[in-house]
């Protein structure tokens, strides 16, 4: 894809705007926040100060339906939207917000611990080709 001319910018433009799937990463505190956003192509953006794989990841539909399967088992779509504790204003939160055709579910999380967010959270990270 050319970066020079209006004829390129105008064809590369409905392909960015594929509608998005999942979104997770970091946000608050006294951290410089991070999105991972996969989208219904399968797509993988990056946006934050973190090293990203070359080139970017490309799901496909199997992985996709795979990792919404996990956000199923994991009890996902139950969890409470907010899962907030106490701490230092410092720490940064995080987050994962799922599109389905059933609706959008986001669940925060920020000075706490539960296992079944922390460990999709955890893979999701992993399939874009982030490791922290």
């Amino acid at each position: 894809m050319a970066s020079h001319g209006g004829a390129a910018r105008a064809q590369a433009r409905p392909a960015a705007l594929s509608p998005r799937l999942i979104v997770l990463g970091r946000e608050s505190g006294n951290i410089r926040p991070l999105t991972v956003s996969i989208s219904a192509d399968g797509t993988v953006t990056v946006t934050g100060p973190v090293t990203t794989p070359t080139p970017a990841p490309h799901l496909s539909k199997d992985a996709l339906n795979g990792l919404l399967a996990l956000a199923k088992a994991e009890g996902f779509f139950t969890m409470p939207t907010r899962m907030i504790g106490h701490g230092l204003p410092d720490v940064a939160g995080r987050f994962i917000t799922i599109h389905t055709a059933s609706g959008v579910k986001s669940v925060h999380v920020r000075f706490v611990r539960n296992a079944a967010f922390d460990q999709l959270y955890a893979v999701l990270m992993a399939t874009a080709g982030i490791y922290m």
